[in-house]
């Protein structure tokens, strides 16, 4: 099945809960994109003989997707959105409120290694179990920890695939 699908669909269930969330954002709070990741990138995949191509520009005034709802993920325009850096991984951390006013963040981690941009998800299942051996459970809700950032930042890099992640190459 199409990676991308896959990882917008799982971006739409944010109201169903079927991502992990944090109490915080990790790391360091940046104001913009680094200058290293400015440029055009592409992702094309093929399924069922249908080529479907998207491209993130990321310049001094932002990013932009030709997809609509992750278009509204990586715009740090909106209060609601934040980039971050921790360890070898920038994250776009997206605040929201549930219905009793708490807020919560959905973490997005990327990483870059000059020519790919590697976009993760962080949806439970073994995701879950994963993140519990690092990081405690806020106990206000199912699949939703206690931000620290030294054990999140190894789980990442010990548990974070670029197979498994959304690839997109720098063509400009």
């Amino acid at each position: 099945m199409n990676r991308l699908f896959i990882f917008l669909c799982s971006v739409v269930a944010l109201s169903s809960c079927q991502l992990a969330t944090f109490s915080s954002r990790p790391g360091v709070q940046l104001k913009s994109y680094p200058k290293e990741l400015h440029g055009t990138y592409q992702s094309i995949e093929k399924h069922d003989g249908v080529r479907d191509t998207n491209y993130i520009v990321i310049n001094e005034e932002g990013a932009k997707m030709n997809d609509e709802i992750m278009d509204k993920i990586i715009d740090l325009s909106d209060t609601n959105n934040s980039l971050s850096h921790l360890g070898d991984f920038y994250f776009l951390n997206v605040s929201e409120r549930d219905s009793a006013g708490q807020s919560h963040w959905y973490i997005y981690p990327f990483e870059y290694d000059g020519k790919h941009l590697y976009i993760y998800t962080l949806s439970l299942g073994r995701t879950q179990k994963k993140l519990g051996k690092y990081l405690k459970a806020s106990g206000k809700r199912n699949g939703s920890f206690t931000m620290e950032n030294e054990s999140f930042r190894k789980y990442c890099e010990k548990h974070l695939k670029k197979r498994k992640a959304m690839k997109l190459k720098r063509i400009k």
